[in-house]
């Protein structure tokens, strides 16, 4: 009788250790399906991560000539001052605080800077200063010892020989900044379109309004270019942190100047209505004065 329940006893506790190594089975196949067949593509994506770095690196870019092999566009050194995170001996605060004097830069401003690419891997290197002068080189430099994270980049930039001529077909326009876009608000919220290209890398993005572009802006802060679409007076070119087209008025009149296109010329008067404040100084009929006068002066 003792035998048999010992008996018992000894499938029951079988049973329990036989359930207990099943669960605990099926959870290690639950997790290694998950692992391997579910979730494959993220952690393989993640292990890439861990042995390849991408960092972007400027192409050299070539020179452009004309037909009589003149340089329009040539290339200049200029340096930049780069910040990286990775392996930094400080925290980002510190290292804010011993390049402000230096750099001639505010603390808000290279916090801002650094802010904007938080989420990018720490190896990347964040471009604290563009096109630095050669008293922030030497101001680098000369602390490379205390502040192995801040480094001098080389990058050539373009150099127009000609001056503006040409210089929105043949180069680059500037970076979207939280100034540019406080500006560009007053152009914004008109009865007309205001259509925008967006440059970043190689994509173009096409808004038809500036409000879009503005939402893109708020929520993905990436460097990019923006050509907007908006009529301000002809004799106007300081717009603030932005500059008009002008110059190409200036160059298309001396063209017409020189070999005449047509017997007249239109001014359109429509958009009066919707520049903003700052840029009414006087009233409609002495505006479309000033511009009669300034396209006479580019044709005198």
């Amino acid at each position: 009788m003792q035998l048999r329940d010992g008996l018992e006893l000894l499938r029951s506790r079988v049973s329990i250790i036989s359930y207990g190594l099943a669960i605990v089975l099926g959870v290690l196949v639950f997790g290694f399906w998950q692992l391997q067949v579910v979730q494959k593509s993220h952690y393989a994506d993640l292990a890439d991560k861990n042995r390849i770095k991408e960092i972007r690196l400027v192409a050299a870019r070539g020179k452009i000539y004309d037909r009589y092999h003149k340089i329009l566009a040539d290339n200049r050194p200029s340096y930049n001052i780069i910040y990286i995170r990775e392996n930094s001996p400080h925290k980002p605060e510190e290292t804010i605080a011993a390049l402000a004097n230096g750099l001639g830069m505010s603390a808000e401003e290279l916090t801002q800077k650094i802010d904007r690419k938080k989420k990018d891997p720490p190896y990347q290197p964040i471009t604290l200063k563009e096109d630095a002068g050669t008293g922030d080189v030497a101001y680098v430099m000369a602390h490379a010892y205390e502040l192995p994270e801040v480094s001098v980049e080389y990058q050539p930039r373009r150099l127009y020989r000609e001056g503006r001529l040409a210089a929105h077909a043949l180069g680059y326009i500037g970076e979207v900044t939280d100034e540019k876009v406080e500006a560009l608000k007053h152009f914004a919220k008109t009865v007309y379109l205001s259509q925008t290209v967006e440059c970043r890398g190689d994509h173009l993005e096409h808004y038809l309004n500036l409000e879009d572009a503005f939402a893109g802006w708020a929520t993905d802060k990436t460097p990019r270019q923006w050509r907007s679409h908006f009529h301000v007076p002809v004799f106007l070119t300081d717009l603030g942190p932005m500059k008009s087209t002008q110059f190409a008025l200036e160059q298309a009149l001396a063209m017409h100047k020189q070999t005449p296109l047509s017997r007249h010329l239109e001014i359109e008067t429509y958009t009066w209505d919707v520049l903003p404040d700052h840029l009414k100084t006087g009233d409609i009929v002495e505006y479309v004065c000033r511009e009669l006068e300034w396209v006479k002066g580019q044709l005198a």
